[in-house]
């Protein structure tokens, strides 16, 4: 090589190297900012992300101008709500709830925003024939020749000869098929029209009658006894939810302790990464301030606060009042009216009003979205009120003047013999009256909610045009005009079927990101259904209220009766306790009640090896069960189940199995997991409740039935990890008999059954032999079991160990409690009751890493859930700044953007980064990736939330008893 050339080569290289060294990495710049979107690109991006309401939106609106939005929303309802078993459109309707009783708006919307794309009333109902969508254009067209064109050209002719004959149908449709579909059309048609004549007839909302079921005797349940009740009572309303907590620092570590479970049991069971952070807006909308600074200030002024509310809509909107009585009234006044100043001033749009109610005077703070939003005023001395609805704090006033106040009703003295005011186990008091209930189920509150979703599900959309206004024109919109003039929305909002269903007048927000109703507020703080009452249904909500009525009588009255809760919060235990009164003829309460009736035992008593991780024990009715046996199938299905197995169940081994359940047998019934890797995720608590409320259905009168729940579960954890079965004895050499006995018999029928052959056949067989001990000659003997599946073999074990019967998936848990035996170990007895569950978090060894990675797992897709929602956003975000750079630092701009138009925080639980991609499309997680290249630690993050919340649980036990009462339950979550 020439030297010259070797010297430009040498300088070229290190010059190379020292700009790799030296020179720091730049941004990188987004590759493209024309990131509009095509309806390709939005199906593509949807099947990632299907429950992103915004991505939905925008795919149809695109549809609709390429006229194509039918056979969109078809592929969208698909991915929304699946197919059925045999390939059909599952029935979305039936998952659609207006008249749902607890909140719900961000399941519904999606579904509503779908009818509205389609051109159809919301909501609405549909005939009971629905006429299918048109067929798409490329299966209706005939078949394209595959041929040279003098081919095509022939088969050109060919079709047009068969159109002058007969119409041209797809080759798939019989000519048949069209006429009765055409007859069906029609059908639907006259539906549709009957349906909206109905839409037009109104009725008086008096016309409609609320649920009729009795409530409680209460004065005779009271009988005459005078509880203490709170005076916080008497200032509530009858038909208003009662919370009551004995300081505002107790109820704030509810708050806060309910929060941080209920935002990681929605991450680990819905897969939810974000929050609307309820509590921080509320105190924020009230003008109150609950630093750590402030916390002592409250426990010295405050001598007990209660919280109150009409309904229960907490993410849509819904009325929230505090009334706080108070020890140092001057001093807290000066307080808090201090910070009354200070949320007016931190905005110059707050509007301040001041007014009297029943000779109240009082002071109202509102900006124009009810962001601020607050009602305070002293009615006494020593009381204070704050509110975010007037109509609420009118409500609170005409109850503390007399008109139909809780604390004087005998329900409340009658709740507060169940539950002492003061009792030790009460920091705080929950109370859904009867009122309460009904009220929620009530004409007036239905319909008016109903109404309140059909214009949520507006504004929202209004939101999202908005949005992809931003994406496509790199500016706000000026108007709801702009939007329908641009084709971002599928009309103008406030005409035609956009119209709000009380007529109120929709319009942009004053940022331009959102929607605005004058009736019904913004979707961000909904105007409470206090404010906004119906007076009048038209005729398809009153019969819709009526189906709902039908339904709520018949079913719901099952789960809704008057509930009480009382909280105790300590270092060491969270503790919650709830009664339930009796359900009124009701099958299955009465059912569950006589299967696990008499009186309360302790139900964890047994010995408990090291290895136990979960138990789950019953009480059961032994004599009622036998009877309602003798009365049932079981017993003749007992004996033909004997004469298949070859054995002879005459009438003295029928006695002898009667003598040894009820004389041998004690009273309860364990299944207990064992500490190991488990085959495949199984959530035995879950497993377990849809078992026997599969098996406890309405209408049947028998509790046996339902402990075959028990006995499947039992069988499905067998499958899975070590498992074994505990029953008590009463007589041990009566169940020493009895197996010595029939040992014979058992032996007998098993070797009677050998069916098939080595690969498909049946095999049952049985020995015993000594439990595995270092002295197995001292031990006692175990009887084994087993049952083949061609070349897959099953065994349980089963031996009485002391004071107990034990039947075991595997013969070193027989060998552990054997070893409890003779040691002298007893159980515990503090769980007393019918039923209980018991999670031992401290005997999580083997177990645990399985566990870790399952919530790591969790984490992750709750995570990658959001990239959807910041990537559309993105979008928008770097149409308006151009300047925008790929990176943490943007992807944390639009983070807070998407925070700002849909009013919820979205976080990665590991606490990962959201990092712009070059693309200018798409988002990725630091920690988790994308939805094509995901990644996640194998357990969770040492740092994060959920890894500390999970290192601090000990364990949890919860119980219940049914008393005369009604159903009492307790749980306690024990920390360390």
């Amino acid at each position: 090589m020439d030297t010259k050339c070797r010297l430009v080569l040498t300088w070229s290289l290190s010059l190379a190297l020292l700009l790799n060294v030296a020179v720091p990495t730049l941004p990188q710049v987004v590759q493209s900012k024309a990131v509009g979107w095509t309806l390709e690109e939005a199906m593509a991006q949807l099947e990632m992300y299907p429950q992103d309401s915004y991505l939905q939106y925008v795919a149809l609106q695109l549809a609709r101008r390429e006229n194509k939005t039918e056979e969109t929303a078809q592929k969208i309802q698909k991915l929304l709500f699946g197919e059925s078993f045999f390939g059909g459109n599952t029935e979305r309707q039936n998952q659609i709830d207006l008249f749902s009783i607890f909140t719900g708006a961000l399941a519904v919307q999606e579904s509503l925003q779908l009818d509205t794309m389609r051109g159809e009333v919301a909501g609405s109902a549909r005939p009971l024939i629905q006429s299918e969508p048109p067929l798409p254009i490329e299966e209706t067209k005939p078949k394209r020749a595959k041929t040279k064109p003098a081919a095509t050209k022939k088969a050109s002719a060919k079709t047009s000869k068969a159109k002058s004959k007969k119409p041209q149908t797809p080759d798939r449709v019989p000519m048949v098929a069209v006429e009765d579909r055409a007859q069906e059309i029609g059908d639907a048609a006259t539906q549709r029209a009957a349906l909206e004549q109905r839409r037009k007839e109104i009725l008086p909302l008096a016309s409609l009658t609320g649920p009729t079921v009795q409530s409680h005797p209460w004065d005779k349940m009271l009988a005459g006894r005078k509880p203490d009740v709170s005076p916080l009572a008497s200032f509530v309303p009858e038909d208003f939810y009662f919370v009551e907590f004995r300081s505002l620092n107790k109820l704030l570590e509810a708050v806060e302790t309910s929060d941080l479970w209920g935002t990681h049991f929605l991450n680990q069971s819905f897969r939810e990464a974000r929050t609307q952070n309820f509590g921080e807006r509320l105190k924020r909308q009230l003008a109150l301030e609950t630093s750590a600074l402030t916390r002592p200030f409250y426990d010295t002024v405050v001598e007990d606060i209660a919280i109150t509310g009409s309904d229960l809509f907490v993410r849509e909107g819904t009325d929230v009042s505090l009334i706080f009585r108070l020890k140092q009234p001057e001093i807290f006044k000066t307080q808090m009216d201090g910070y009354l100043s200070k949320a007016e001033k931190s905005r110059s749009d707050v509007k301040r009003t001041t007014g009297n109610y029943l000779g109240v005077d009082y002071v109202q703070l509102a900006s124009p979205e009810r962001e601020i939003s607050v009602v305070s005023a002293y009615p006494k001395p020593n009381v204070c009120i704050r509110t975010n609805s007037l109509a609420a704090f009118k409500r609170i006033l005409n109850a503390m003047n007399g008109q139909k106040p809780l604390g004087v009703t005998k329900e409340m003295a009658y709740i507060r013999t169940l539950m002492p005011r003061g009792a030790q186990e009460e920091d705080g008091f929950v109370y859904l009256s009867d009122s309460f209930i009904r009220r929620l189920v009530g004409p007036q509150l239905k319909i008016t909610e109903r109404r309140r979703m059909l214009c949520y599900n507006h504004l929202r959309m209004i939101g999202h045009a908005s949005l992809l206004y931003q994406t496509e024109k790199g500016k706000k919109p000026a108007s709801l005009a702009a939007l329908a003039e641009d084709n971002c929305s599928p009309g103008t909002f406030g005409d035609g079927l956009l119209i709000c269903p009380d007529g109120g007048k929709y319009s942009l927000s004053a940022d331009g990101n959102t929607g605005a109703c004058s009736h019904h507020g913004q979707a961000q703080f909904l105007t409470p259904n206090i404010e906004i009452p119906v007076i009048q249904a038209n005729g398809e909500e009153a019969d819709e209220y009526k189906r709902f009525l039908d339904e709520y009588n018949q079913y719901w009255r099952t789960y809704f009766d008057p509930i009480a809760l009382r909280l105790k919060l300590t270092d060491k235990q969270y503790r919650l306790e709830t009664i339930v009164l009796p359900l009124i003829d009701n099958s299955i309460y009465s059912g569950m009640a006589m299967a696990f009736g008499g009186k309360p035992e302790p139900l964890d008593a047994l010995p408990i090896p090291k290895h136990n991780i979960f138990s789950l024990g019953v009480r059961l009715n032994k004599e009622k069960l036998l009877e309602e046996l003798n009365k049932s199938s079981a017993k003749a299905q007992a004996e033909s189940l004997g004469k298949d197995l070859g054995v002879n169940v005459d009438q003295k081994a029928q006695e002898q199995v009667m003598e040894l359940l009820t004389k041998g047998f004690g009273n309860q019934i364990g299944l207990h997991i064992y500490d190991a890797p488990p085959m495949f995720d199984l959530n035995m608590p879950a497993l377990m409740g849809m078992l026997m409320a599969t098996t406890a259905r309405p209408g049947r009168s028998s509790g046996f039935g339902d402990f075959m729940g028990l006995a499947i579960g039992f069988g499905v954890a067998m499958l899975n990890t070590p498992v074994y079965a505990s029953l008590p004895v009463k007589d041990a050499a009566l169940v020493d008999r009895f197996l010595k006995d029939n040992e014979a018999l058992v032996a007998a029928g098993a070797r009677k059954i050998q069916r098939g052959n080595a690969i498909f056949g049946i095999e049952t067989d049985y020995f015993s032999a000594p439990i595995p001990t270092e002295k197995p000659a001292d031990a006692p003997l175990m009887q084994a079991y087993a049952l083949r599946f061609g070349p897959v073999k099953f065994r349980v074990f089963s031996a009485r160990i002391g004071n107990a019967f034990y039947v075991a998936s595997k013969p070193f848990i027989l060998e552990d409690l054997y070893a409890l035996d003779k040691a002298g170990i007893k159980g515990n007895s503090d769980a007393v009751g019918h039923a209980m569950v018991r999670v031992r978090a401290n005997n999580w060894n083997q177990v645990l890493p399985d566990y870790r990675l399952a919530w790591a797992e969790n984490q992750r897709e709750a995570c990658l859930n959001n990239l959807g929602v910041l990537a559309s956003t993105g979008r928008a975000f770097l149409r308006q700044n151009q300047t925008a750079s790929a990176g943490e630092t943007t992807g944390r701009a639009i983070q807070q953007y998407a925070d700002q138009i849909h009013a919820t925080h979205f976080f990665c639980p590991e606490g990962g980064n959201y990092v712009l991609a070059a693309d200018g499309k798409s988002v990725k997680c630091s920690v988790h990736g994308d939805a094509l290249s995901p990644r996640q630690p194998s357990a969770p993050l040492g740092n994060s939330s959920l890894d500390k919340l999970m290192n601090n649980f000990a364990g949890a036990t919860a119980t219940l008893e049914f008393t005369e009462d009604g159903l009492r339950a307790v749980v306690n979550i024990d920390r360390k």
